[in-house]
This record gives C-alpha cells, structure tokens and sequence, in this order.
C-alpha cells in the first residue's frame, strides 16, 4: 500500500472514531460529579511525569509531520467539535 493511503485510511479511521472517543458518555457523567480529592503527586511532577510520558510516546509513535494534514484537519476539526456530543443511552 502506498505511503499516501496509509495515511489517508489512518486518518479516516482517526477522525471517525473521533466523536465517540471525544467525549464518551461516562466521561460526560463522571466530569459533572468531579470533585478534588486524594493526589499522590505534587504538581510539578504531573508536570514531569507528563514530559516523560511524551518523550516515550514520541519513539513509540510514528508521529506524522504533513503540513497537508495539518491544515486539513485544521479545517475540519473545529466543525467536528463545535457539533453536540450524541446523546447517551442508559444501560438500563
């Protein structure tokens, strides 16, 4: 498969997945009953933990550097996020 389809299903696949995975239905649920509580670290190493976590990710990830992408999605994101979330069904 050409280098450029590769790329153009990951994206398709990405962005269609993008709206469930955007914002799920318990992350919906949980966000409105968020209250600050017990953290095991400090400030400043969520911050390190984070950067480490990055730096990992980065040479496990084929990260992909497109200016062509970057505009398309550019474009077409914001529409995406600027739509109402489905709404969720109970399991019940």
């Amino acid at each position: 498969m050409s280098s450029f389809l590769k790329t153009t299903s990951t994206l398709l696949a990405v962005i269609a997945s993008a709206g469930s995975v955007a914002r799920p239905c318990s992350a919906q649920a949980s966000q409105q009953s968020a209250r600050p509580g017990f953290n095991l670290f400090t400030a400043q190493q969520d911050v390190d933990i984070g950067r480490q976590s990055a730096i990992e990710a980065e040479k496990q990830l084929h990260l992909l550097n497109d200016p062509n992408v970057d505009r398309y999605l550019a474009r077409i994101v914001p529409k995406r996020a600027a739509r109402p979330a489905p709404a969720c069904r109970s399991a019940a």
